[in-house]
């Protein structure tokens, strides 16, 4: 059985931006009922088929009005076993974004962001604002290992380190730094965010990004950075 293609650093990682411009599909995602799903087209990268998955109103009764992204693996190779790969999921308007490490396989294909990660109103009152009537949904995608499932070794893949990144690592003692410079409209959406919403600076290094709730990650710490 074949073992999986090895990727080029170019290969192993791509975006893809889903743009609904027109006035009857932006009309049915403001509109949208809980549980309502909408897709986007399938689309490849790193040689394999995704697509994008939204519940503008929720997808569970219980998260009525927070808008759901899913990023989904549309197909395996069927020697493949899983694959992990570096996510981001974003949305434009609303300056939401979530990134993590995930690991898909034929029967764990999707995965998104959390609740309150980005609310309906608030997509509402940003387009209403900026006079622009269009939602731009998004993901970037770097694949970090593939797992043949007849193999007898943990990785067939490992996506390959900057050799920038790799002299730093080897120095007698790595400091990692990383900065974020927050701009004055991303400022203002800081001071106007809900509990739980968070927001996140570029990926650093392929592999870091910095997070920051300004208005506390849970109920219970409301109104603490």
């Amino acid at each position: 059985m074949a073992t999986p293609t090895p990727l080029s650093m170019d290969e192993a990682q791509g975006s893809y931006v889903w743009e609904v411009a027109e006035s009857v599909e932006v009309a049915d995602f403001l509109a949208a009922g809980n549980g309502k799903l909408l897709k986007s087209k399938p689309f490849s990268i790193g040689h394999l088929m995704w697509l994008l998955e939204a519940f503008p109103n929720g997808d569970r009764e219980d998260n009525i009005g927070s808008f759901m992204i899913y990023l989904t693996l549309v197909q395996l190779p069927p020697q493949w076993q899983r694959v992990t790969f570096l996510l981001r999921l974003f949305n434009q308007e609303t300056c939401s974004s979530f990134t993590g490490i995930a690991t898909y396989s034929v029967s764990a294909n999707s995965g998104g962001w959390s609740d309150g990660t980005m609310l309906l109103a608030d997509l509402k009152e940003c387009m209403q604002q900026s006079s622009v009537n269009k939602i731009s949904l998004g993901c970037q995608i770097t694949i970090l290992a593939l797992r043949n499932e007849k193999s007898n070794s943990d990785h067939d893949y490992q996506y390959p380190l900057r050799p920038e990144y790799i002299h730093m690592l080897k120095a007698p003692n790595p400091i990692l730094q990383l900065q974020w410079l927050v701009d004055t409209p991303l400022l203002q959406r800081f001071k106007t965010a809900n509990n739980g919403k968070k927001f996140e600076s570029d990926i650093f290094y392929d592999c870091w990004s910095l997070r920051c709730a300004p208005k506390g990650k849970r109920q219970e710490d409301a109104d603490n950075v």
